[in-house]
């Protein structure tokens, strides 16, 4: 029979691997259909400002009515969904189902992390260790749908990721137990505000909001500067084929890293290097070069993911789990995105690709510096560490 513990890497694979088939050419398609930088950084700014709505709301229903059943819920809306680019329609057609998809897709993440913690508060394990699977998902299956676009055009991708959440949704429905509703029904909310009084949680996501108004135009705005550097559809999928594999040996060692380092250390480290990489970016003059800061994406995401999710996990009681991640996405990927896309997209239409990144690196940089000097060290509290 398969374990749990086999089963919840698969669930991540699928997951990170159903993502990146949309990310990595959506906003390429959208160039496609006519629209102007600006306005696809519009719509990249509508999806995480929803955000701040649906990862709150969506956290609190899960940690009320169970993980499982909501995660299932969320990802079979978002599969019927994401079939919707496949038909191409005008800019306020393809702004409204960016708005509604964020609503259901956004809040996937968050739980499905909080799903493999309560597993690991069980049977012991290492978060990373489970983590880093998607990663591997991501980097592979980038490299499989940047072959696919190039014989059956952007819309495939699309396809295929409706395809790799029906498998989500079946290992869900197949194997995953059905887990147990908490005891704060009813109480969500009041939950929510004891999150937000806590003082020391409040700092540390101003931070990784700060992080993000620089860091959101990495995602939205490198396929368009890839394109504008002359690159297929192939080196596309390829240099974030690197960004997923460069993830698996830092997973590897983020555990051990956080054991001996500490949360504020290691979440710093990923700052200065999200700077590094940012500047990099701005010395770009051919696709290939741009593999080279695509390389620390590892840096940049196994330790800053590591970091917050355990961060968040040290600052929660296991009840409000899903509420404390989703709180986490909805600052970072939501207003931190939301901000980060509308300065991202005018900055690349009115001063180019390469200064814009060149800025935001700068901007990154003092964003550590302000870590360093502000958020206040912790005593992290680890998963167990035994080997699931």
């Amino acid at each position: 029979m398969v374990s749990i513990s086999s089963i919840l890497r698969l669930l991540y694979f699928s997951f990170y691997g159903s993502g990146v088939m949309v990310s990595s050419f959506r906003n390429l398609y959208f160039q496609q259909q006519g629209l102007s930088a600006i306005h696809i950084g519009l719509i990249a700014a509508l999806e995480p400002a929803v955000m701040l709505i649906s990862q709150p709301y969506w956290g609190m229903v899960s940690d009320s009515r169970g993980r499982r059943r909501t995660l299932m819920m969320l990802i079979a809306v978002s599969a019927f969904l994401t079939l919707g680019y496949l038909t191409p329609v005008n800019v306020w057609a393809l702004a409204g189902l960016a708005l509604v998809l964020s609503f259901f897709r956004s809040p996937t993440g968050p739980i499905l992390d909080s799903i493999v913690l309560d597993h690991l508060d069980e049977a012991g394990g290492r978060f990373a260790r489970f983590r880093l699977w998607g990663a591997v998902g991501w980097s592979s299956m980038a490299f499989v749908v940047g072959r696919i676009t190039n014989y059956f055009g952007i819309s495939s991708a699309f396809l295929s990721g409706a395809l790799g959440l029906t498998f989500v949704y079946f290992l869900l429905w197949r194997f995953i137990p059905s887990g147990k509703s908490h005891q704060f029904r009813g109480k969500a909310l009041k939950g929510f505000k004891t999150l937000i009084q806590n003082k020391a949680l409040v700092k540390f996501l101003f931070t990784i909001f700060m992080l993000q108004l620089s860091a959101a135009s990495i995602m939205s705005m490198l396929p368009l500067y890839l394109n504008q550097l002359g690159a297929t559809h192939a080196q596309i999928g390829f240099s974030f084929t690197i960004e997923g594999i460069s993830e698996i040996p830092l997973f590897l060692v983020a555990d051990r890293l956080l054991a001996t380092w500490g949360v504020k250390p290691l979440l710093v480290t990923a700052i200065f290097a999200y700077s590094l990489r940012l500047i990099l970016y701005s010395f770009a003059t051919t696709p290939l070069f741009v593999l080279i800061p695509q390389a620390l994406h590892g840096v940049c995401w196994a330790f800053f993911n590591t970091a917050t999710v355990n961060y968040i996990n040290e600052q929660v009681p296991a009840s409000l789990r899903s509420t404390g991640q989703t709180l986490f996405t909805a600052v970072f990927w939501g207003l931190g995105s939301a901000a980060g896309n509308i300065v991202g997209g005018l900055m690349f239409e009115h001063l180019g690709p390469a200064m814009m990144y060149r800025i935001q690196g700068v901007f990154a940089l003092c964003v550590a510096l302000y870590a360093i000097l502000i958020l206040p060290q912790t005593k992290t509290r680890h998963t167990p560490t035994l080997e699931a």
